[in-house]
């Protein structure tokens, strides 16, 4: 069950997610990455189902189905055009139709949209989250009704 913007309980065990990046597929907001421990996939390349939320200190990130260790984050590697830099989060194509998204860019959809994954939850068949998701959307922080300049 979703409490809120950080794990509590059991989550505190969630599998752990290593070179992680925010991606889009589509318009599904999601991130991809090495999870270590997860309850039914083991240790293996992954994209989450779709992100909710990812904590203050990135240390944490709930997605539709559960909650993520955060490790390093993937770092693209821009010696060609930028010798003295590694920059995490910058977007590139992981696959046709997969392109990966700066971290501030993505906390700030999952920040001012969070109503909309209680609709995506219902769409996806996850029935029991919907409660969760609208309770969390009505006191989540930064949506009461600012303006949306993403």
């Amino acid at each position: 069950m979703i409490a809120g913007p950080d794990p509590e309980g059991t989550d505190m065990d969630a599998p752990r997610l290593e070179e992680w990046t925010p991606v889009l597929r589509g318009a599904q907001l999601s991130l991809a990455g090495n999870v270590e421990g997860h309850p039914a996939l083991g240790k293996t390349q992954i994209v989450t189902s779709p992100l909710i939320h990812v904590s203050e200190g990135d240390q944490w990130a709930r997605t539709l189905s559960r909650w993520y260790r955060l490790g390093a984050p993937h770092a693209t590697d821009t010696g060609n055009a930028f010798p003295e830099a590694a920059i995490a989060g910058y977007c590139e194509v992981l696959a046709p139709d997969v392109l990966s998204v700066p971290l501030r860019f993505a906390k700030r959809l999952t920040g001012k949209r969070p109503d909309r994954m209680a609709e995506q939850a219902f769409k996806l068949g996850f029935d029991d989250l919907v409660p969760a998701l609208t309770m969390v959307a009505r006191t989540w922080p930064g949506s009461g009704g600012e303006k949306d300049d993403i």
